[in-house]
């Protein structure tokens, strides 16, 4: 099979292919172009006020997409209002969107709404079903007690409502309460609130799910690394190659010389080049040089697109002269627009 373009979808660039008995899609972008009109700097302009003014129905139509893009005009008090006015109606499968975009925009208001709304999800019998392939009470819950955490992190009704969503049926909503709880973490908690969120998701660890073990690890490395390394040691051993990337994926995120050690270490065995590229991206300088410039010829050699594009991202880590030998190397055989351009960039580097 010969090298394949990338497919164009609107400002981005889309790549679909099968891996490991499954279909999966990369998306890259949205690529660079024309300037677009800046929501701040562009009040009282007729295009922005369109653009305004459409999101405002999309978003009392229950369009899920709505609240984050109305985040770029939050200034304007009509959007405040419309969003403090969603939260109080919202359906639950639009609440859990508006919630986030809440918790951090700081509007005025939003945290007695939200803990309305959160009284009433708590005992709402819906959010413990186990609905497929999500349950839309569970996740607004999840996502009203995550914003409620950050505009008020001294609230342990929302810390209580995370604690019994990580025991819920359903796997999906177990880890993502676990990834609302690892977050919150991250925020200026009383000791006390804290102290349960920690000791609720320690309890975790154990867990035979990699995902739900991926979600927490990052909050718990930061007093038990040893603990998170050791599972991530083992997770790097298995033959299967998703707990591979379970465990190369939690060590990129943790803020220990331990993990880049792992990392390092891991490279030269890792049969797959997908991962093999991300840890070698992720390193950087820190992976011999050498193994780089061939796992990046490798990548550009592929007939996916995206492939090719970490093989790109490869290439700016090494020397000059290593980059621009493989790009006038792979430059005839590329069909993709937007990655010729970028190896013709590379191809053109002063030596």
């Amino acid at each position: 099979m010969g090298k394949r373009a990338f497919e164009r979808r609107g400002k981005g660039l889309r790549d679909t292919y099968a891996e490991r008995g499954q279909l999966y899609i990369r998306e890259i972008g949205p690529l660079p172009g024309p300037p677009e009109v800046d929501a701040h700097d562009a009040a009282g302009v007729g295009a922005t006020a369109d653009v305004l003014g459409r999101l405002l129905l999309a978003l009392e139509a229950g369009d899920v997409r709505a609240p984050q893009a109305l985040l770029a005009f939050i200034a304007d008090i009509r959007v405040s209002t419309a969003l403090l006015k969603a939260a109080r109606e919202a359906s639950p499968a639009l609440l859990a969107n508006v919630a986030q975009v809440l918790g951090s925009a700081g509007v005025n208001g939003a945290a007695d709404v939200l803990g309305k709304r959160l009284d009433e999800l708590a005992v709402d019998t819906r959010v413990f079903e186990d609905a497929t392939p999500f349950n839309h009470f569970a996740g607004s819950l999840t996502a009203v007690a995550a914003a409620l955490l950050r505009l008020q992190p001294e609230n342990t009704r929302a810390a209580n409502a995370l604690v019994r969503l990580l025991s819920h049926p359903s796997a999906f909503e177990r880890r993502t309460a676990a990834a609302a709880a690892s977050d919150a973490l991250e925020l200026p908690l009383p000791e006390g609130v804290a102290g349960q969120l920690e000791s609720e998701l320690h309890q975790l660890l154990a867990s035979a799910d990699t995902q739900l073990f991926a979600a927490i690890a990052p909050a718990v490395a930061r007093k038990e690394p040893k603990v998170i390394l050791s599972r991530c040691g083992t997770l790097l051993q298995s033959t299967d190659p998703a707990a591979r990337e379970t465990g190369i994926g939690v060590l990129r995120r943790l803020d220990e010389p331990k993990a880049s050690e792992m990392l390092v270490a891991h490279l030269a065995h890792e049969s797959d080049l997908r991962l093999a590229c991300a840890i070698a991206g992720h390193l950087g300088p820190k992976a011999p040089e050498a193994m780089r410039l061939a796992l990046a010829r490798r990548a550009l050699a592929d007939d996916s697109p995206s492939l090719r594009f970490e093989g790109l991202t490869l290439l700016a880590s090494l020397s000059a002269g290593a980059s621009r030998e493989v790009a006038h190397d792979v430059l005839p055989s590329e069909p993709d627009p937007f990655l010729r351009s970028r190896l013709e960039s590379f191809a053109r580097s002063s030596p």
